[in-house]
């Protein structure tokens, strides 16, 4: 009887996590090659500083979206990387460039990713939207 009383509970608990999490999503495809996904991801950018050489995992360097910041905000990397935001914040944001290049996610929900993937060297400036300048940030493409 308890066992059955634990798989319910578990069962009631992934049904409410699908519903929590089955509205988020959306995506399209800006400037060329861009996305968004609505993978899950777990917060982690309270622990990192700033740096401009974040970790890269196969070819993708990792953006968090944190305290209305972009975290880290100025980074380098390899020509045919891929960038990838996540917004850990509990308000949407966005990511559009301002100079040096052409993407534009749209408004990005809680827990949603952007992808752009670098294609041409140089500085791409880029910025929230919603929340202008003080949410900005940079990106170096070398060869």
């Amino acid at each position: 009887m308890a066992a059955r009383n634990r798989f319910r509970a578990a069962m009631a608990c992934l049904a409410i996590a699908g519903l929590a999490f089955g509205g988020c999503g959306g995506g399209r495809q800006t400037g060329g090659a861009t996305e968004t996904t609505s993978e899950a991801h777990t917060p982690t950018s309270s622990q990192a500083g700033p740096t401009t050489n974040p970790a890269v995992t196969r070819g993708v360097v990792q953006v968090a979206m944190h305290n209305n910041r972009f975290v880290p905000a100025d980074i380098k990397v390899k020509k045919g990387h891929t960038v990838m935001w996540t917004n850990e914040d509990g308000v949407d944001h966005t990511v559009t460039a301002q100079s040096g290049g052409s993407f534009g996610s749209g408004n990005l929900q809680p827990g949603v990713t952007y992808k752009w993937k670098a294609t041409t060297p140089g500085t791409v400036r880029y910025y929230c939207t919603i929340h202008g300048q003080q949410m900005s940030g940079a990106i170096t493409v070398t060869s």
